[in-house]
C-alpha cells in the first residue's frame, strides 16, 4: 500500500520536527523506569546551588508527556538491571566503551554528544592534613600506598591505568574517607560534589582531611538508555536527550 507507506515516513518525519506525537509512529510508553545510585541525586552544585538531577529529570519527562520513575539502587546493580533490559536507562553516567557496551549514549559522529549531557562534574584528590601526597594534574607524586575510589565509578578504570593500585571495596565517599583515616589507602578520589558535602557536614573528617590540586578529571554525564528501549522508542530517546540539553541550559550547568 504505497499511500500507507508515504504516510508512515512523512509521519516519522513530522514526529522528529515536533509535528505529531509519537503516538502517530510507535505507542510510546507511558513511563520510564530509571535507575540511580542514591549519591547521584544531588548531583551537582553549581555557585552553590544545589542541583537534584532525579528531579530535573522528572521535569523533562512532563515537558514530553512521559512519566520518569526513577529508583535509587547500588551503582553496580543499577548498571546490570539496565543491560539485562529490566530498566529503561540509568543516570548520571560518563561514557566509556565498556559502558558503551552496556547501554547506548547520545552520540554525534561516533563520539558521545556532549551537547545532550546532562552535566559535567569534577573528581578530586583527597589526602590525609600533614600526608605529602600530591596531585599536579598529570600525575600523583609521593604516593606510597593504594588509591581509594568508589566501586564501579569510570574513575577507576583511569587510576589502574596510570599503573596505580586502587581499592574499590567502598561504595561511598564517606567509607572512602573512613579508609583513609585508618590507612588502609594512601589518597582518594572523588567526586567533589558528593565529598565536599561530606566533608562540611562532618567535622571529624574535616578536622583531618583536605582535598589537594587541580581536578583529577572532568567528565560529561548523561542519561544512558536501555539498548532495547532505543531500539524500540529510537524517536522518544532522541526527544528526551534533546530535553535534558534543553533543561541543563535552563538550570546553568554549562
Amino acid at each position: 500500500m504505497p499511500g500507507f507507506q508515504s504516510f508512515r515516513l512523512w509521519a516519522a518525519c513530522a514526529a522528529v520536527f515536533g509535528l505529531l506525537p509519537l503516538s502517530a509512529v510507535h505507542a510510546a510508553p507511558a513511563s520510564l523506569n530509571l535507575c540511580t545510585d542514591a549519591s547521584v541525586v544531588e548531583a551537582a552544585r553549581h555557585n552553590g546551588k544545589a542541583i537534584n538531577t532525579s528531579r530535573i529529570l522528572r521535569d523533562v519527562g512532563r515537558n514530553i508527556g512521559v512519566k520518569i520513575v526513577v529508583e535509587e539502587i547500588p551503582w553496580r546493580r543499577c548498571m546490570n538491571e539496565v543491560a539485562a533490559g529490566r530498566r529503561d536507562g540509568l543516570f548520571s553516567i560518563s561514557y566509556s566503551r565498556q559502558r558503551a557496551q552496556m547501554g547506548a549514549f547520545p552520540m554525534l559522529h561516533g563520539f558521545p554528544d556532549p551537547s545532550r549531557r546532562m552535566l559535567s562534574l569534577h573528581y578530586h584528590v583527597y589526602r590525609l592534613k600533614g600526608s605529602q601526597v600530591d596531585w599536579n594534574g598529570r600525575g600523583f607524586s609521593r604516593l606510597a600506598g593504594p588509591v581509594g575510589a568508589p566501586a564501579g565509578y569510570s574513575v577507576v578504570a583511569e587510576l589502574r591505568r596510570q599503573g596505580r593500585e586502587v581499592d574499590d571495596g567502598a561504595p561511598g565517599a564517606e567509607a572512602n574517607f573512613v579508609k583513609l583515616l585508618h590507612g588502609r589507602v594512601a589518597a582518594v578520589v572523588l567526586q567533589s560534589h558528593v565529598a565536599d558535602p561530606v566533608l562540611r557536614e562532618n567535622r571529624l573528617l574535616a578536622d583531618r582531611i583536605e582535598r589537594v590540586g587541580p581536578p583529577f578529571a572532568t567528565k560529561a554525564y548523561y542519561l544512558m538508555l536501555g539498548k532495547s528501549f532505543v531500539r524500540d522508542n529510537p524517536l522518544l530517546a532522541d526527544r528526551l536527550w534533546a530535553a535534558i540539553a534543553e533543561s541543563r541550559k535552563a538550570n546553568s550547568l554549562d
